[in-house]
């Protein structure tokens, strides 16, 4: 019955709205015959399907934009989370009433949990049948101190900068972060999501090629962004509202200046958002990523006033490869080497190859 439900060929003009209704429907299915049922509030932003995971096994679990539900089975208990941007309730059933009060309390328990040092809330956006889905994943991240000397010195020096914005953001909204593949971009990216955790909110776009595309799946983030975790923006004045950073990473196709043609009405909206009438008041950044040479980027986006910062990562250089590696002899390379190779190096990551052992002749079948 439950793979019934879920796998549903959904028709209505808003599949969204019935999707989050499987939940309860899962729910009322696996508990429907258990005799004692009690719910319980709990204030703040909570993931649906993270409290779930924490509390038991999760049978179903669904989110969309400001709504996530989530089905759980813990011994004999199975608990019911529905959750939006304000608050969450917990349903939980089960046999007994000593059963049902020993889940909730457990249940709040983990809510309430402080956080380790360096755990960011980070929201993950994809479009889903037409409709934005949204999930709040909770991310472990460096401090910056701890991953400065990954670095060249010109990187570092320039991310030292971003780093210790602290909120005060001049002109330009748009940040260009370039250079080959394993020089620590991602890494970089981590540390500013704690760095800026007090007043920035991050928001990672899994199919950027689709937000800019899409006019109603940029507005749908825009406007939920806008209302941060607790509060309408509405009621808030602008400079109250905190920053969000739009993240698209690996965005080397649709920031090509070879691709103008081909990405030029979502470019025009990229650029409406970062300084533009679309952007005024938003208190929103962009953050790009990609492997492609600077020489391949679109330089609209590089313009003064409207880029914040543009990055090109790149590889340590001997001297500094040498200073990472500390006392290792070994070689390095005219070039230097890149972040991803020196922790190879260090034997920090290690790497599976398969080599044949001989030469196979190509003759008759066998």
């Amino acid at each position: 019955m439950i793979m019934d439900l879920t796998s549903l060929d959904y028709q209505a003009a808003n599949p969204a709205s019935e999707l989050t209704n499987i939940s309860a429907w899962v729910f009322r299915a696996v508990a429907g015959h258990l005799p004692v049922l009690r719910s319980l509030q709990i204030p703040g932003q909570v993931d649906a399907a993270d409290l779930a995971e924490l509390a038991g096994s999760v049978i179903h679990e669904f989110s969309t934009v400001g709504y996530s539900t989530a089905v759980a089975q813990s011994g004999e208990s199975t608990i019911y989370i529905s959750a939006t941007r304000t608050s969450a309730q917990v349903t939980v059933a089960a046999p007994t009433r000593a059963l049902v009060e020993t889940a909730l309390t457990s249940i709040e328990r983990l809510a309430k949990a402080p956080r380790l040092p360096g755990v960011v809330d980070v929201t993950f956006w994809t479009l889903s049948r037409g409709y934005p889905r949204v999930q709040v994943k909770r991310l472990s991240t460096p401090a910056w101190a701890e991953i400065e000397m990954n670095y060249a010195a010109a990187v570092s020096s320039a991310l030292s900068q971003l780093v210790a914005l602290d909120g005060k953001v001049g002109q330009g909204q748009l940040l260009i972060w370039t250079g080959p593949p394993g020089t620590g971009k991602t890494t970089a990216l981590r540390a500013l999501m704690r760095e800026w955790a007090s007043w920035c909110q991050f928001h990672v776009i899994i199919d950027p090629e689709r937000l800019f595309a899409e006019p109603s799946y940029l507005l749908d983030l825009l406007n939920e962004a806008q209302r941060g975790n607790y509060q309408s923006a509405d009621t808030q004045e602008p400079a109250a509202r905190p920053w969000r950073a739009i993240v698209c990473e690996d965005a080397d196709d649709f920031i090509a200046s070879s691709n103008r043609k081909a990405t030029g009405a979502g470019m025009s909206r990229l650029l409406n958002v970062a300084d533009g009438v679309l952007g005024q008041g938003e208190r929103v950044l962009i953050l790009m990523t990609s492997n492609a040479p600077v020489s391949r980027i679109d330089p609209a986006l590089l313009r003064p006033g409207r880029n914040l910062g543009h990055l090109e990562f790149e590889a340590l250089s001997e001297v500094e490869a040498q200073r990472w590696l500390g006392n290792s002899t070994a070689a390095i390379p005219a070039g230097g080497l890149t972040l991803a190779e020196l922790f190879e190096r260090s034997g920090a990551v290690t790497r599976l190859v398969s080599k044949p052992t001989s030469q196979m002749t190509h003759g008759n079948y066998l």
